[in-house]
């Protein structure tokens, strides 16, 4: 299709008017040189097109952590977006349940580690658009720091929250502090994080400590009823995994003319016998004819056009990030200008400011140091920098939850309080839409240091049309990973509490979601729950009091104590203060 010469709109630099021509299969970069090379409406001050910008889109370099049926369908799109520099890491391996979504994948591939055929299918089907993807088999928690920080940005397509935590507290962990103890911008990785169950989906983008965090979120996410069936087949981890496979696959593979009915005794039976079986082989505990009963209609199937569209909204954002070619989540905050001021200069854009960083740490490594872990450590403010004037719709839900537990108050730093007030002051000159239509003035009172300014939140609801919402997700004021807050702290009856009940209290926060906590001081190691003999050893101590053991040493009030669990990316700092006892 011919199309006619496009010129620049007002305000575009001289050389910049990009001749639109004659599409091709030749010319693989005819839709970014439209996009890039020509000024846009929408892009912010900082946008300068130009074959540079292509360059530094073509060099920017991202990990998908991921490639099941939403990974797959953000390794396509990324390939079909201009980016070149690809990594993705996966720790299953293909079945034949997969392939009907993960489109990566072909019969002959089953068995095959999903990482390795991933970008083996997409370096042979994207060759004429020199991608170059590199495939990673095996755990998050087995890559190291370096590896981590070799990417501009990180894209989650992952169906674990516990793997959800941990990859957004690595995250955070690895911004840098300057002098001052200021979080240095160009250290921080964006993390574009999606999901999907059925027909709904929802994409969000996180920048270390300025927007909200997958942790400050954690408490909206209902108790798991649903599973992925890649999750189902290969890696079991639940008594429940192993209930909904058999009735899945095992169940179609031996009676594949015959539904399975949930309330049917007989077929229950066949159920519960065969899950117990496959939860003996993975070494599963947990699986009970009543769990059986109480699983066998809660299964939500994939969709793939829900995957589609979330994917889509993932790399228009990591495009957005990496270029400036339209305003994004994270303009105003990277670039340190004011979108409304004409005499900022424009800046870099992430990726080459976060290779930039990254290339001159080494001379810098006496002039700043790494955070220490969101869950060890005290957390460091943000440098300020101008929020965007234009108000965004808060998330009422998320801004007004707080944890059940108190904190350790410190002190705000002057940083913090120089970005409190600018925000408030930003939030204070404009106005929002209510949800209802009616405009409402923003008040400047309340927790300002909860909003970013940034709506990084959508969510997309497909079931009975086309939906989608777009909102800040406020920042929780007790996170554990950005808050920048200290030990968790908990007042409690040292008589009346025993050690079991404080582990229950734990596990029971829902703004922690512990599943099987365990706890030591600077003296002893009060209760771990592996390994087995280690555990068997601690028992003991369950059952005593707090009073008990801060008698014989075991524990101090006020001390730090360390808390351990599966759920959490690294050690929970706590403090226990005890209750005074009533005036008689």
């Amino acid at each position: 299709m011919k199309m006619s010469e496009t010129k620049g709109t007002q305000g575009c630099h001289p050389g910049s008017v990009y001749r639109v021509g004659v599409q091709s299969d030749a010319d693989p970069d005819y839709h970014m040189n439209c996009l890039l090379r020509r000024q846009q409406a929408f892009a912010p001050p900082q946008f300068e097109p130009g074959a540079e910008t292509i360059e530094r889109l073509r060099d920017t370099h991202v990990l998908v952590v991921g490639a099941g049926g939403l990974g797959c369908e953000v390794l396509k799109c990324l390939c079909l977006s201009g980016f070149r520099r690809l990594d993705v890491i996966d720790m299953d391996t293909i079945h034949v349940t997969n392939l009907h979504r993960q489109f990566l994948f072909r019969e002959k591939h089953v068995g095959r580690p999903k990482a390795q055929v991933a970008a083996e299918a997409l370096n042979a089907q994207y060759a004429h658009l020199r991608v170059h993807v590199t495939g990673h088999v095996g755990r998050l928690e087995e890559k190291d720091e370096a590896f981590y920080r070799q990417f501009q940005i990180i894209v989650a397509g992952l169906d674990s929250v516990e793997a959800r935590r941990w990859l957004n507290a690595t995250v955070h962990s690895l911004a840098e502090t300057d002098q001052n103890g200021d979080v240095e911008l160009q250290s921080c990785i964006p993390l574009l994080d999606g999901g999907s169950e059925g027909l709904k989906g929802q994409a969000r983008c996180i920048f270390p400590f300025v927007t909200s965090c997958f942790e400050c979120s954690l408490q909206s996410f209902p108790p798991q009823t649903s599973y992925p069936l890649c999750t189902l087949a290969e890696t079991p981890r639940l008594p429940e995994h192993c209930i909904e496979y058999a009735m899945i696959v095992l169940w179609t593979q031996q009676f594949p003319d015959r539904e399975f009915d949930g309330d049917n005794p007989e077929h229950l039976q066949w159920l519960y016998e065969r899950a117990k079986q496959r939860a003996e082989t993975f070494g599963i505990q947990g699986v009970t004819y009543r769990l059986t009963l109480g699983v066998t209609k809660r299964i939500i199937p994939a969709v793939a056009s829900t995957n589609a569209i979330i994917a889509a909204m993932l790399v228009e954002e990591a495009l957005k990030i990496a270029t400036f070619c339209v305003c994004s989540s994270h303009d105003a905050r990277i670039a340190g200008i004011d979108t409304h001021s004409s005499s900022a200069p424009p800046s870099s854009s992430p990726s080459s400011s976060s290779s930039s960083a990254h290339a001159s740490t080494s001379g810098r490594s006496s002039e700043r140091k790494k955070l220490d872990s969101p869950f060890h450590g005290d957390r460091r403010h943000v440098t300020p920098l101008p929020s965007p004037s234009a108000s965004s719709v808060s998330c009422d839900d998320a801004s007004s939850a707080s944890l059940s537990h108190d904190r350790d108050e410190e002190p705000p730093q002057e940083g913090q309080k120089r970005l409190r007030g600018r925000g408030a002051a930003a939030n204070a000159e404009g106005t929002e839409e209510a949800p209802g239509g009616t405009r409402r003035e923003e008040s400047s009172e309340g927790p300002p240091s909860e909003l970013s300014g940034v709506q990084n939140y959508i969510m997309y609801m497909g079931e009975t049309g086309v939906y989608t919402h777009t909102f800040e997700y406020a920042k929780n004021p007790d996170c554990v990973v950005c808050s920048g807050r200290g030990a968790m702290k908990k007042v409690v009856d040292p008589d009346e509490t025993s050690l079991q009940d404080l582990l229950e209290l734990l596990s029971q926060d829902p703004a922690l979601n512990l599943k099987g906590p365990g706890i030591s001081s600077a003296t002893a190691v009060l209760f771990l729950q592996k390994p087995p003999q280690l555990r068997q050893q601690l028992e003991t101590n369950l059952r005593k009091s707090l009073r008990e053991l801060a008698d014989s040493g075991m524990l101090k009030e006020g001390e730090e104590l360390l808390v351990t669990d599966v759920a959490l990316p690294s050690t929970l700092r706590l403090r226990l203060f005890f209750e005074k006892p009533a005036s008689v």
